[in-house]
């Protein structure tokens, strides 16, 4: 064989084929064996597989065509000196870096990086390596070190193999590539062709986009056939379908109200109808309504909580306004909704728009207060809009100064994470020791705290000695319970774990409830306890939450104990911005202009109630908006609609958008003016500056 050395244009070429080739092997490999790839999707057909895997191998191939022609230049520089490959380098490390943390994404959450998925992960960096560390260790040192490895050796390892491959050789390989290249392609074509308008019915839990209206395939292929076609499908998207605002209805009555001093407001308030009560907010994290039986749940998971539902106000429905933590937590506290710009929303030092949270107006009553959090409350920077100088006490993972919580599969990052506070949880039994601690440092005064309870996160971890009355020890376990992402066909047992974590969670809470009647407190404690979110178990395709508006994650549970209550029924739709205008009627306090929610007990309650919730996290954006029964959900990315009657349908299986379009107007324009306000209000200075956050008022 000849080992005569190829041309500039052959090694060019010679190089291109090997890391398609490379590339075509990785992506075979990949898509074959992570969980909810279109490879994996029982759904598709053969001829669906073939034409989703070609297609992202023809589009591969160009974006290594394209990578070497840019790359080119910087090769001829690191010919002449060593430390010309510095750029070459870098390139190559973040373009491998990505390309792994695509995937390990995909595998964690079902979703390929893109834009705003690098925005969400540069904005909470350490909190993401943890999840990452919890659940996949190996990755946290792997990655880097494969990227490190490529970029350092591979351009030139690829330039020297190809010169030093015999002649026939790399013909040979050439021939073959260019043969399977030419195959990929005219597959691809030919599924495109065949599937992408297709109005064939295909059996598949993908919950965006009808199988009638042919968008089956072009969602797979878009959104889980591989990071490649991902990422020129958001650029598509970005180039030529974003799709135009709509513009508000001017006939929807929206009220202003101008700001007010704090001091304006406790001058009115009647200090002889004011009751002194001690007030709780317990968010519980994932917090499902059918997990507790007063909202339908068919076993005992959480007795504590059932039994404070025994004395307390219970909404027919309630909603969160978000489906991630960093948007939903503040609003029961705020009585604000979260949309405040067009992109993920990353809280300010010292934020300049209005805030009035439930501790600042009863500080200026006389009450302690306090924020008793196992979570780390740095997430999306929640601790900068907390912090409004009116806390007496701000407990979280990272002010804790005790054991934080070290996942089954430590790490050396987790342990560090663990020793610098910087995203470790605090087992909720060390949050509720805390609690009860300073609550009890001064019984002479109401107190009003904050709580949030967090072992029912994923990977609902809870310690060895407390019992699983419901799911299997998690030692036992043949597969890892990711963020997002476990096989589908072990939702069951992942949801009873699920449950054995709401078990423990409720076991701290009734420590709680039991100190409190010990000490005689009870009495006189107004106890709510509600959901940040709720939790998905692919119900609609996807687990977890932080990703889409269905119910599953949306609805919440909503349980206000009120003292010398009985259990009272509210046929009514909440939300999570009611809470605080609800809890300033029952101490006895008048209303603040600052809320733009609803006191869940006015006699002028309309009806029908309108209820808002989005997503909008970097990588996910949806807007909800529910009248019951009906529900219309925005699904902004694919720029498409779904809408529900939730009294035939509860599950949100049947889109009925096209049998009631008169339903489907009305809903959008109110959403619509809802998103306008929202986003002009948070928009312009003045305004925020001088007003409270617009109300949109219903009827």
């Amino acid at each position: 064989m000849s080992h005569s050395r190829p041309g500039p244009w052959a090694t060019f070429f010679g190089v291109a084929i090997l890391l398609w080739l490379l590339f075509a092997g990785l992506e075979v490999g990949l898509s074959c064996v992570v969980n909810q790839t279109g490879m994996r999707e029982p759904g598709l057909d053969g001829g669906h597989k073939a034409g989703l895997l070609a297609t992202e191998l023809a589009a591969g191939f160009g974006a290594v065509v394209a990578f070497c022609l840019l790359a080119a230049p910087l090769v001829r520089l690191g010919r002449w000196r060593w430390w010309c490959r510095l750029p070459l380098v870098v390139v190559v490390f973040l373009l491998t870096y990505l390309y792994i943390g695509s995937w390990v994404s995909f595998r964690m959450s079902a979703r390929f990086i893109d834009v705003g998925g690098v925005l969400m992960w540069n904005a909470n960096r350490v909190q993401f390596m943890q999840h990452v560390a919890q659940t996949d260790p190996w990755v946290v040192v792997l990655t880097p070190m494969a990227a490190v490895i490529v970029a350092t050796f591979g351009p030139w390892g690829l330039l020297r193999l190809t010169a030093a491959a015999p002649a026939g050789l790399r013909r040979a390989v050439g021939r073959g590539a260019i043969g399977l290249l030419i195959v990929a392609t005219g597959v691809a074509v030919w599924g495109h062709v065949r599937y992408a308008d297709s109005r064939a019915a295909v059996q598949m839990n993908l919950y965006v986009v009808p199988p009638e209206e042919g968008r089956v395939y072009r969602f797979v292929r878009d959104e889980r056939t591989g990071p490649v076609l991902h990422v020129l499908a958001d650029v598509h998207r970005w180039l030529f379908r974003r799709p135009a605002p709509l513009a508000p209805d001017p006939a929807i009555v929206v009220v202003r109200q101008p700001q007010v001093p704090l001091a304006t407001w406790v001058s009115a308030v009647d200090r002889a109808k004011v009751k002194p009560w001690n007030v709780v907010v317990l968010i519980v994290e994932s917090l499902r309504p059918d997990q507790l039986q007063v909202y339908g749940g068919g076993r005992e998971v959480m007795p504590a909580v059932e039994s404070i539902a025994r004395e307390a106000l219970l909404p027919a429905r309630c909603y969160t306004q978000a489906s991630h933590s960093n948007y939903a937590d503040l609003c029961p506290l705020s009585s604000h909704y979260p949309l405040r710009g067009k992109g993920l929303h990353i809280y300010p030092e010292d934020p300049p728009y209005p805030r009035i949270l439930i501790y600042d107006l009863l500080k200026a009553l006389g009450w302690r207060t306090g924020i008793f959090s196992s979570q780390n409350e740095t997430w999306g920077r929640m601790d900068r809009y907390l912090e409004t100088g009116s806390l007496d006490r701000f407990l979280h993972a990272e002010t804790y100064e005790g054991e934080t919580y070290v996942p089954r599969k430590d790490t050396d990052f987790a342990s560090w994470v663990k020793g610098n506070k910087r995203a470790g949880k605090i087992d909720d039994r060390f949050t509720v020791d805390e609690a009860i601690k300073w609550i009890d440092e001064d019984p002479s005064k109401p107190f009003c705290i904050y709580m949030n309870l967090q072992n029912s996160h994923v990977p609902y971890e809870i310690p060895s000695d407390f019992p699983h009355r419901f799911g299997p020890d998690p030692k036992s376990l043949d597969f890892p319970i990711l963020f997002a992402s476990f096989p589908p066909d072990q939702a069951g047992v992942v949801k009873d774990l699920y449950a054995d974590s709401l078990a423990y969670v409720d076991h701290q809470i009734g420590r709680l409830v039991a100190r409190l009647k010990a000490t005689g407190r009870w009495k006189d404690t107004l106890f709510v306890v509600t959901g940040d979110t709720g939790q998905a178990f692919y119900e609609h395709g996807f687990a977890s939450h932080a990703s889409h508006v269905f119910d599953e994650v949306m609805q919440v549970p909503l349980i206000i104990r009120v003292p010398g209550e009985t259990s009272r029924r509210l046929d009514r739709t909440a939300q999570h911005v009611d809470v605080l205008p609800t809890l300033l009627h029952l101490l006895g306090l008048p209303p603040h202009p600052t809320c733009q929610g609803l006191d869940l007990l006015a006699e002028d309650f309309p009806s029908p109630r309108s209820v808002y919730g989005l997503v909008q996290n970097g990588v996910y954006e949806e807007y909800a908006i529910v009248q019951w029964p009906w529900k219309l959900i925005t699904f902004v990315r694919w720029d498409h609609e779904m809408l529900f009657d939730l009294s035939q349908d509860p599950g949100e299986r049947v889109n009925v958008l096209d049998d009631n379009r008169a339903v489907a107007d009305r809903l959008r324009r109110r959403l619509a003016t809802w998103r306008f306000e929202q986003l002009d209000f948070y928009r312009e200075e003045k305004r925020y500056r001088n007003e409270y956050p617009p109300v949109l008022q219903d009827g």
